[in-house]
């Protein structure tokens, strides 16, 4: 949740913090993978490029936490970037801050799980 572009909702100490709560209902199939994380992902990497990073990461037969790193620690490169193109950059552009470019240098926080059918299940 954002006021505007770049000011995130933020809330406050006599706020009601479940004014804010969303609900979403995802239907998901063995063997799907959540890359859950914050903003300092998204910020730096597009949809794509971490979509292409678990694929080869899967292929590899890499862990959930191999790969929630490995996305991690290249948004942190690419947040280091003055110049590279980062859907960060697109929205300030998209939001008229023309001059913008590179990534965005913010905390990145990134899980990474894998949907496994339960044992002793018939669903």
């Amino acid at each position: 949740m954002v006021h505007g572009f770049n000011f995130p909702l933020q809330i406050e100490r006599d706020d009601d913090p479940t004014e804010y709560i969303e609900g979403y209902k995802i239907y998901l199939d063995e063997g799907d993978v959540i890359v859950t994380a914050t903003d300092g992902l998204f910020d730096n990497l597009y949809e794509k490029e971490i979509a292409s990073a678990v694929s080869n990461s899967l292929q590899a037969s890499l862990k959930p936490q191999d790969i929630a790193e490995y996305l991690a620690m290249r948004a942190q490169e690419v947040g280091q970037s003055a110049c590279v193109r980062t859907p960060f950059a697109d929205a300030a552009h998209a939001a008229g801050y023309v001059g913008y470019t590179g990534g965005k240098l913010d905390d990145v926080t990134v899980i990474v799980s894998f949907v496994q059918k339960r044992s002793g299940s018939n669903s």
